[in-house]
This record gives C-alpha cells, sequence and structure tokens, in this order.
C-alpha cells in the first residue's frame, strides 16, 4: 500500500512499468491464442487425415486401354446383362476384411458406383417398358434396386465421385461437334488384377 502524501512516497510502479508490463501480458495471450490455433489445426487435420479411406489400400497397376462400345452392360436387365454385371465383382462379393487398414467388413467405393450405375440401368428399362406398354407405375410395387428414392441417391453418389476423381483424358471434338468417348485411348487400372486382390482378401484360391 503506498499513499500519494506519506513521506518519501513513490510509486510501486512506474509509468514505462506498466508499458512494459502491458506488452508483456500482450505477447503472452498472443503466444497462448497461437498455440491453441496451431494445436487445433494439428487436431483437425489429424482427425481428417484418419478419417479418409488409403487410396492405395488396394495396389494396382496401369495399362493403356482404348474404349469400345459395349452394348450388354446397357441392355435391358436379363440373365445374360445381369451375369454380365455381376462379373464385374470379385467372386464371393465385393465386401472384404484387411487389416489394419480394413479390420471391419468394408467394400471399394468402385463397387458402389458399379452397383449404382446397375441400379439405374434397372430404373430406366422399368419406366422405358411401363411407357411403351402404357402402364402406370405405382412407387411401392417398384423394386428398391430401381426405386426413385435409390435411382437419386445413386445420381448424386455418382456426381460426387466423378468431381472427386476425374478422368482427365482428352476428347477431340468429331465432325458432329461432339464426343462420343468411344476410340479414346485412358490410362486404366488394371481391373483384373485389383479383383484378384480382393478375391485373395476373402480366401478365394
Amino acid at each position: 500500500m503506498f499513499s500519494s502524501t506519506s513521506p518519501g512516497y513513490e510509486p510501486l510502479f512506474h509509468a514505462k512499468d506498466a508499458a512494459s508490463s502491458s506488452i508483456t501480458r500482450r505477447i503472452l495471450h498472443l503466444c497462448i491464442c497461437t498455440f491453441i490455433y496451431v494445436s487445433s489445426l494439428y487436431l483437425a487435420f489429424s482427425a481428417g487425415k484418419s478419417a479418409v479411406s488409403d487410396p492405395n489400400l488396394v495396389q494396382v497397376s496401369y495399362s493403356s486401354k482404348t474404349l469400345h462400345y459395349n452394348r450388354t452392360f446397357a441392355n435391358p436387365p436379363d440373365n445374360q446383362t445381369n451375369a454380365a454385371w455381376h462379373e464385374l465383382y470379385p467372386r464371393r462379393g465385393t465386401f472384404f476384411t484387411h487389416a489394419p487398414e480394413a479390420p471391419q467388413r468394408s467394400t471399394l467405393s468402385v463397387f458402389h458406383q458399379i452397383h449404382c450405375l446397375d441400379g439405374i440401368r434397372h430404373a430406366y428399362w422399368q419406366s422405358m417398358n411401363a411407357a411403351l406398354e402404357g402402364k402406370k407405375l405405382h412407387e411401392k410395387d417398384i423394386p428398391m434396386m430401381s426405386s426413385p428414392s435409390h435411382v437419386r441417391h445413386c445420381i448424386d453418389l455418382l456426381r460426387q465421385s466423378l468431381m472427386c476423381n476425374p478422368d482427365r483424358t482428352v476428347e477431340v471434338k468429331d465432325d458432329k461437334g461432339g464426343v462420343l468417348g468411344f476410340g479414346t485411348t485412358h490410362k486404366c487400372v488394371d481391373w483384373s488384377k485389383m479383383i484378384r486382390k480382393i478375391e485373395e482378401w476373402n480366401g478365394v484360391q
């Protein structure tokens, strides 16, 4: 305690001491804020990193491949076309377990995407046949594979998947002012080797 009327009065803190103390507090505050900010970034990055699956979980090789139209996959659902789509998947199904990356039953996104594309095929031909035959479709009678809710889900899943990992192969405009896509050479994953790896994880000899 001090009093301005006390003999030999001298403030406990000079003005310059007060200013210095204020600067010190500001620096300390800035350091604390910086530490919290950096720590938050690190934790967010770590959480995000653990949430994103490793795209290299399945080691694949690449080769050049020219795309050609195969109408089988676009034709109406029947035993032949359904079998062709089914043969795109690994034997024993698309789900697998592979520790430590996939300790729980999991699948690759591409298998989900192919399933969705096939679902859109089913829905297209169901709607087309109903229109040609003059039938009225009732949603409750539509199988899940081609149901409106499933198709909506699939359309947006495919949209986001294509935007996430876009094929940047250049397609040259044809004499009609458009592009067909077929006849263009792409850098492609060796599909059979990728399928074989999943089958190995599922114990297929």
